[in-house]
């Protein structure tokens, strides 16, 4: 059996890219700054054509109570551009290695009524809304870009500091694929409502991670995290999702037929972003 981590090594000793911020991926937990801007127009591109579809529910999957999620995203070049124009600056600075965007998601938060007044009871809400882990293997990385001008009322991604300031990490037993090591820490990867009202009352802080469009993050998917819903009367988050992980292989292009599962597009389930294929 070959775990992620020894993928993830041999992916390094066959095609090294040195001189990067972080030796590792594992040295990252979050990181909004380190590619600097990114290129506005294509940002607006994108944004302009992703409004359009949804405003004419064209490909869209919809949860009125959370997000509307853009499926039929693959007639937008410019996201294939946008992720041509990031992908070298993520294997140089991150990984250390050739990389691959393994799914790519876009959704726009849907505003809720009567929210709660606190930030740790989320039992009104569901999936990704509810404060979470993403259970991932630790080689796998996320990277969100706000698309529009995002603040904490209008559906903002929110993690977890410790006492220290430090981003804290939970460990994933998905060590190979289709094995785990162990149990989850948290059933189903979501932390219960109690547990993070202890943290926050122990000198834990939140962090509301907004921003301009072109705004971004990437990051471990196993932080202590969540989506958010925006507040009526504001703009909701729109907002690209891509999940990245260590290739043995060099690319041209970071987006094939196979992101997201669907080979030739219209033929194949979605498959599990928990996990990933080996090459």
């Amino acid at each position: 059996m070959k775990t992620y981590q020894e993928h993830y090594r041999e992916c390094r000793e066959k095609n090294r890219i040195k001189g990067g911020k972080y030796s590792d991926l594992y040295d990252l937990t979050v990181d909004t700054e380190v590619f600097g801007e990114l290129p506005p127009d294509l940002i607006s591109k994108i944004h302009e054509k992703m409004s359009a579809k949804i405003d004419t529910n064209d490909g869209c999957h919809t949860d009125p109570k959370h997000a509307i999620r853009l499926d039929n995203w693959k007639s937008i070049e410019e996201i294939k551009e946008l992720v041509n124009t990031i992908m070298p600056q993520v294997e140089r600075e991150v990984f250390g290695c050739p990389a691959k965007v393994e799914f790519v998601h876009l959704y726009r938060n849907v505003p809720f009524e009567n929210q709660p007044d606190n930030e740790w009871d989320d039992s009104m809400y569901e999936s990704s809304w509810k404060w979470h882990y993403d259970d991932c293997p630790r080689e796998f990385l996320k990277m969100f870009i706000n698309l529009n001008t995002v603040t904490a009322d209008s559906g903002c991604f929110k993690l977890l500091l410790d006492e220290e300031g430090n981003i804290p990490v939970i460990p994933s037993y998905r060590i190979a694929p289709g094995y785990k090591s162990r149990p989850q820490i948290y059933a189903a990867s979501r932390i219960p409502p109690e547990v993070i009202k202890e943290k926050l009352e122990s000198g834990w802080t939140l962090l509301n991670a907004g921003g301009p469009p072109g705004s971004y993050a990437i990051c471990t998917p196993n932080i202590y995290h969540r989506a958010s819903c925006p507040k009526p009367g504001t703009d909701p988050r729109d907002v690209i999702f891509l999940f990245i992980r260590p290739s043995l292989e060099n690319h041209d292009e970071y987006i094939t037929e196979e992101t997201n599962g669907y080979p030739g597009w219209n033929n194949s389930p979605s498959r599990s972003v928990k996990g990933y294929a080996l090459d």
